[in-house]
């Protein structure tokens, strides 16, 4: 393949923007609506991935009408709505990644991409965030401790190669998760969100927003990172990963 080529694919990958926040979004919630046009914004609610859709609807529609956004659409698990016309913005809500996965039809998510391709901007907060990328953490690990199988990975949504994101990074202690996460996948950089912070990732390049850290997890070298499973397999220990912690306003790229 020529550098031409490569080029051309990779814009081809980053043509639209994502803007995916940790959970608990309140001064990025200013931040999304600003990048999504402000009071000429016409934002698409998804609420797949909570259980209580209609209360969260309310919710964030007043938010988001608080903020000067004078057009928003519902779009409702199992209604068949599709994304409509217009649009500068989509919000996936948050809840639980694996019932936004599984409830997301085809048609939609179909819908999703050409939109992003197109050029269009979707934000997702907690497992809206972590759900964007082709792998998705799905759970696991709870206390915090690294064990064999403990860390779930399944397919996400597919709009992010090469990169896992977890939300409620620091206050839920998931820096493990992110560890384990590329001990498992050292091609992959892994995006650790704090609550109420935000990446922006446009045409590759990504800015942190926010109020907290977004913490980054790569491999120092793909042939060395490993995670080592002691000999009565109740345990296991993960090296060779760099991590570095940014905050508002600092750049790095895909």
């Amino acid at each position: 393949m020529n550098n031409q080529s490569t080029v051309s694919n990779q814009e081809d990958c980053y043509r639209g923007a994502l803007f995916a926040i940790g959970g608990a979004a309140d001064k990025t919630l200013v931040d999304f609506v600003r990048l999504a046009g402000g009071d000429k914004a016409h934002v698409a609610i998804l609420l797949h991935a909570t259980v209580v859709p209609v209360e969260k609807a309310e919710k964030l529609a007043c938010q988001f009408r608080q903020l000067g956004v004078k057009d928003v659409s519902i779009i409702m698990p199992g209604t068949g709505t599709e994304l409509p016309q217009g649009l500068t913005a989509v919000f996936i809500a948050g809840g639980d990644q694996m019932r936004l996965v599984h409830l997301l039809d085809k048609q939609l998510l179909t819908q999703l991409k050409s939109f992003f391709k197109a050029g269009g901007l979707i934000a997702g907060t907690s497992a809206g965030a972590v759900a964007m990328c082709h792998l998705m953490i799905g759970g696991g690990m709870s206390d915090g401790v690294i064990r064999p199988g403990s860390l779930i990975i399944t397919p996400g949504l597919g709009l992010l190669d090469k990169v896992i994101i977890d939300s409620h990074a620091g206050q839920r202690s998931r820096d493990c998760r992110c560890l384990t996460a590329v001990a498992l996948y050292p091609d992959v950089l892994c995006i650790g969100l704090d609550e109420d912070t935000a990446i922006h990732i446009f045409q590759g390049k990504v800015r942190v927003y926010g109020k907290r850290h977004v913490r980054l997890f790569r491999a120092a070298n793909q042939e060395q990172c490993s995670l080592t499973v002691s000999k009565d397999y109740a345990s296991a220990s993960v090296s060779g990963v760099l991590v570095s912690f940014l905050v508002a306003g600092e750049e790095f790229e895909l």
